[in-house]
């Protein structure tokens, strides 16, 4: 319990990095939104079948910390259309971030969604938990904007370590549009 507390502090009171720290900006060019990595994330690009075909951007962020503690992030931001985008009702944001959850092995029910008339309009959920006997904390975020959806799965595991619950932070923190 003191680690999600402590996370949960730290993601409201830490700063984005630190001075010392270089981040590297992550945002591709049909994305409306970015993230800030302390280093560079690992990029890949996603072709997916079917008759839309369009190609996205994957990123990946992993950091081990005293081998046990890590902190995970992987996001991709989709192109789509202002119809299908605004298809997307409470509900369906819901259900979107709570099979996430339950993809990382985790679920739960706390959920989170912005004012509807708001943009962009963001749906969130917090799980706490274990994987194979370690402590997980896991956040599933999706944010729907006027021509892109940004989907975001972030975790913490192992035992707490202030280098890990800072990376974590730094990173949800720096998530915006562009």
């Amino acid at each position: 319990m003191k680690k999600i507390l402590f996370a949960l502090i730290l993601l409201f009171a830490s700063p984005v990095f630190s001075a010392e720290e270089k981040s590297v900006m992550w945002s591709p060019d049909t994305c409306e939104f970015k993230l800030n990595f302390p280093e560079a994330p690992f990029v890949e690009k996603k072709c997916p079948d079917g008759p839309d075909k369009q190609c996205h951007e994957v990123a990946t962020y992993t950091q081990v910390v005293d081998v046990a503690s890590r902190v995970n992030v992987r996001v991709s931001c989709q192109m789509r259309s202002e119809d299908d985008l605004k298809k997307l009702n409470d509900e369906s944001l819901k259900e979107i971030v709570r099979t996430m959850a339950q993809e990382s092995g985790l679920s739960s029910d706390n959920i989170v969604l912005n004012d509807k008339d708001s943009s962009p309009r963001t749906a969130t959920i917090l799980s706490i938990g274990a994987r194979n006997d370690v402590d997980v904390v896991y956040t599933g975020q999706v944010w729907v904007g006027k021509k892109s959806l940004l989907r975001l799965d972030a975790e913490m595991s192992g035992p707490q370590n202030k280098t890990v619950d800072e990376k974590f932070s730094a990173i949800l923190k720096s998530l915006s549009t562009k």
